[in-house]
Formats: C-alpha cells, structure tokens, sequence
C-alpha cells in the first residue's frame, strides 16, 4: 500500500524511475520494486526515501510516519511484510486511490449499499451527510473509476443494495443508472449477489488488489484495513470467491439492476393526486 502511494506521489509530478531514483540515490531498480512492493524497506530506510521524496509534502510525511507506527501495523509469522497494516490517518482514501489506480486488478464486494468506486456524485454527497458517515466525509473524497477503464474490475453487490433508498428515488433511480451504464460500456463487470442461506458474507466493502503480481486484501469503513501474504489470501480469498461463485450472471445483474431502477423512476414521479394543487 505504501508502495503504490509512493508511485502515485513521484507521477504526479511527472517524474520517471530515474529521475525519482536520483534524487533519493538509489538505483532505478530499487524504487520500482519498493513500489511493486516486492522490496521490503526497513522502518529506517523507508524514514530517509520519504525525507528525501521530491514529491512528498509534509502532510504525506506524517500520514507514512503514522502509518509505520508500531500502534497501526502488525507483523505476524516469520515474513518481513506487514501482515496487516490499519490506515485511519486523514486522507486514508487518497491513499486507497492510489492503490486502486495501480492496481491491474480489482474485484470488490458491498454489502448493502453501492461501492465508491462507481458511485454518483449524488449518491457520495447523500451517503456522507448520513451522521454515521460523517468521519468519511472529513477523511478524503469519494473515489470514481474513470470512465472507459479497461482493467478487469468486478462488483459484487449485494441484492438488499438495490433496495435502499440512499438520497430518495431520484438520486437512487439516477445511481443504478449510473450502474448500467458502466456495465454496457464495459467499465465494469458488475454482478449482483442474492441473499442466500448458505452464503454467508461480512458486512462492509472488500476489495482484492493485484498489484505488480501480488494480492492485497482491504476491508473498508471509516478507515482502511490492508492485509497480504499467504494468510490473508487463505482468510479473506474464500469469501470473494464464494460471492463470484454464488452472483447472478452478469446478464440477469442487468435485468435485476433495471427493475430496480423502473421502481425508484416510478416512485420518484409525482403522481396526479400530488400534481394537483386546486381549491379544496
């Protein structure tokens, strides 16, 4: 995760491998597996790459500072990557972004309620102004996948998601809409889960990650759980696969996906009675 929030931070300024790497001095080689994840960095050598990251303002400093603190990571088994690391710094979803927009790979699960990444505008706003939800709105933004994305990305929503009415009819009549549109055009594969006895799928959005090769697991709430390694595909792989492997088709997800759009529509439409404003 910090890996990839590192990469986004040297693109945004538009610098290459080798101009990152000189700045930092070390070799090209070594930045880009630091932020493939695939060269582990001391808690001492990573302190000097963000002192003398071009890109990283103190505010990322002390989020990454935060982050390697002993109270937000812990480090289980005999590997040397962090097992679980918990971002619930500010702008934590800036720094999930980031790990998306790496990411070659996506495959997400909601239960309940539509994924940030293919949220309305709308949606978001009616979502934040909930009084549980308010810690999200001072964390960071929403996060949209761009449009005429060609990674693979898998939604897995979960049917009761069709039925609530986050923002009234109209902002949840516009939203699966939204939803359509994105499966038609192919931005993603979105699949809805029905409620079943035998499935049984915990609550919140999940995400799995491929990254230069590698899996990263995040559970998501107000704050951003990361997991990787043997034992977090064996705890958190099941689950995805038992709601891939118990979804509707993508085709009947598009059937399911319209009626309940048409519901919202009609119950978004004043009816006649409601028109009427005459004498009584």
């Amino acid at each position: 995760m910090i890996g990839a929030y590192l990469r986004t931070l040297r693109q945004d300024q538009n610098l290459t491998l080798i101009e990152a790497a000189d700045v930092l001095g070390i070799s090209a080689e070594h930045l880009e597996r630091t932020e493939g994840g695939r060269r582990p960095l001391s808690q001492e050598q990573l302190e000097q790459l963000i002192d003398r990251f071009p890109s990283c303002g103190p505010h990322e400093q002390r989020t990454l500072r935060g982050l390697l603190a002993p109270t937000s990571a812990q480090f289980v088994g005999r590997g040397a990557d962090p097992d679980m690391v918990l971002d619930c710094a500010p702008g934590w979803t800036a720094r999930l972004r980031a790990c998306e927009r790496h990411a070659s790979d996506i495959v997400t699960y909601s239960a309940g309620l539509v994924p940030a990444i293919l949220r309305t505008d709308a949606y978001s706003e009616a979502f934040c102004a909930d009084a549980l939800t308010q810690q999200q709105r001072r964390l960071g933004p929403a996060r949209a996948l761009p449009r005429g994305d060609r990674r693979r990305v898998l939604v897995l929503l979960d049917e009761c998601g069709l039925r609530q009415p986050v923002g009234g009819p109209c902002v949840m009549a516009a939203q699966l809409a939204h939803l359509l549109r994105a499966s038609a055009r192919g931005d993603a594969q979105i699949q809805i889960v029905p409620r079943m006895e035998n499935l049984r799928l915990p609550a919140g959005f999940h995400s799995e990650l491929r990254i230069r090769g590698r899996l990263l697991f995040v559970s998501e709430g107000v704050d951003a759980s990361y997991f990787s390694g043997p034992a977090a595909e064996g705890a958190h792989g099941p689950y995805l696969r038992a709601a891939i492997n118990g979804a509707h088709s993508v085709e009947h997800s598009r059937t399911l996906l319209d009626t309940a759009r048409a519901d919202f529509q009609r119950r978004a439409e004043p009816s006649p009675t409601q028109e009427w404003r005459g004498p009584r």
